[in-house]
């Protein structure tokens, strides 16, 4: 792989910034539709726009994969036998452990 100059860096960083935020809204809603506690939509939103970001500044064009494999976990947790897929529960547990960090 070629170095990635500044811009490059800078555009994945945007595009993870963008996703992100839309990752964000989406917890926000699961969270604000199932959970049990009043929470505040824009601090997930900005949370993961900023984390998806840092993370397309640092891997570049694998915060695609990042984000993607995030993205699944969230739509499909569980395999065709019902058996939840462990790798995939660990990650989100720790970007919401992030999020829930950053945000108190």
């Amino acid at each position: 792989m070629a170095r990635l100059t500044i811009v490059d860096r800078l555009v994945f960083a945007a595009i993870g910034a963008a996703v992100g935020a839309v990752l964000g809204m989406v917890l926000a809603w699961v969270l604000g539709v199932f959970g049990r506690t009043p929470l505040e939509p824009h601090h997930w939103i900005a949370g993961c726009a900023v984390i998806s970001a840092v993370a397309g500044f640092i891997l570049g064009s694998d915060v695609g994969s990042l984000l993607g494999t995030t993205i699944g976990a969230l739509l499909e947790p569980e395999d065709e036998n019902g058996s939840a897929d462990i790798l995939d529960w660990i990650m989100g547990a720790a970007l919401i452990g992030l999020l829930v960090w950053l945000w108190q």
